[in-house]
């Protein structure tokens, strides 16, 4: 009988594990962390967390989260979390079955939409075949794709120029539902911000450009390019550019650019896939230089950051401009002597490509008109450090 009853408590308490699980989560480094990102593999959660209401407990506190496709591929693999910790403080996660969640605040969101009323949400559309922005502008709000999170917004032209433009905000809120509607201007300085860089032929905010042979080709003109919405929110959003039989130097290459964002820092991240890569190829992203004339390189830990700060925001004010990537990823800064197809005022930053493995960035765009702290240099620079900092000594999470 005593089997019995040993057994019967195992089943109850494998139950309860099933049910209410627990991480403990550190801050190794000796500083604040707010608003960091947390991701936790679905391996790791209870076996109907895409089926059942689960919340997540710091103490008696419901802490906002959100299940997402982390990788893009239709399925949902990670939890995802911001979190405020001190300095090597330690905290217990409790994810618990719960009937409802509480109704998070939205701090990251794509909007896609048409430009006539009632403005519908578009959710497949072939890219526009021109690089007239006037005909891209006829069809979608915002010339195509955007996303956003608390601190600042970024838009796909979603046409052959295929760059990527910037929209400085003033506000936390989320704005992209109701940029370029009838009776708006973007271009001119509002309540929550405006269009702030001035694209032309550059590769504007980190838009894709590949190097084969002794020449580097941006991603452009493409023939067979689609936009796929992964995740809208409320913590983390993402969306996916898939560029099919992309021809350059007489070979055709598949690519997908991954692009997500989540609240509370100013930059959004960026996955590149590329197949049919033979060996002599590099990947290049960039930030337009118009008006900067310097380049600066930071190697922090296992990163390096490539850092403007210059009067480049449409609005004449200090516009800081950044690039974060692995150090084993980094090629070259590409020299303006070096030729391209068409690519103009740009510093231009090359990375190795691995077959099967994507090429992965952080850009970053810190306008001093939306935050007043970023008026000063010397705290962009140090911002942009400790952002590093963090990058290289994640949270641990047990």
């Amino acid at each position: 009988m005593k089997y019995i009853i040993y057994f019967g408590l195992m089943l109850a308490f494998v139950s309860c594990q099933k049910e209410d699980l627990s991480f403990e989560i550190t801050n190794p480094a000796n500083f604040k962390r707010y608003d960091e990102p947390v991701f936790i593999d679905i391996n790791k959660l209870p076996d109907d967390i895409t089926a059942a209401t689960y919340a997540c407990f710091v103490g008696e506190k419901e802490i906002a989260s959100q299940l997402i496709d982390k990788d893009g591929d239709g399925n949902k693999d990670a939890l995802f979390l911001l979190l405020d910790l001190m300095p090597e403080e330690t905290i217990k996660l409790l994810i618990k079955k719960v009937d409802k969640k509480s109704d998070y605040k939205t701090r990251a969101n794509v909007r896609f939409g048409k430009r006539k009323p009632p403005y519908d949400e578009i959710n497949s559309y072939q890219r526009v075949k021109t690089n007239d922005s006037i005909k891209a502008s006829a069809l979608f709000l915002m010339e195509g794709p955007a996303w956003e999170n608390d601190r600042v917004a970024f838009r796909n032209y979603y046409d052959e120029r295929n760059g990527i433009d910037i929209f400085g905000k003033r506000v936390e809120t989320m704005v992209l539902d109701s940029v370029g509607i009838d009776g708006t201007n973007y271009h001119k300085l509002s309540d929550w911000g405006m269009d702030i860089l001035h694209v032309g032929k550059s590769l504007g905010a980190g838009a894709i450009a590949l190097q084969v042979g002794d020449t580097i080709y941006p991603i452009r003109d493409l023939q067979n390019s689609q936009y796929k919405l992964i995740e809208d929110g409320p913590l983390y959003a993402s969306l996916k550019l898939i560029h099919n039989n992309v021809l350059i130097a007489g070979r055709k290459y598949n690519i997908e650019q991954l692009i997500s964002i989540y609240g509370g820092e100013p930059y959004y991240i960026s996955d590149v896939y590329i197949s049919g890569i033979q060996g002599d190829e590099k990947f290049v992203t960039g930030i337009v230089n118009t008006h900067s004339d310097q380049l600066s390189k930071v190697n922090i830990g296992s990163l390096m950051i490539f850092s403007t700060y210059a009067p480049q925001a449409e609005d004449k004010k200090n516009l800081g401009l950044a690039i974060m990537i692995n150090k084993n990823d980094f090629d070259s800064v590409v020299r303006d002597s070096f030729p391209t197809k068409n690519i103009e005022e740009t510093y231009m930053i090359s990375m190795n490509l691995t077959k099967d493995k994507p090429v992965n960035y952080r850009f970053y765009a810190a306008w001093e008109t939306g935050f007043s702290s970023f008026r000063n240099e010397n705290y962009y620079t140090s911002f942009l450090k400790r952002e590093a900092e963090k990058k290289s000594t994640p949270l641990l999470v047990k």
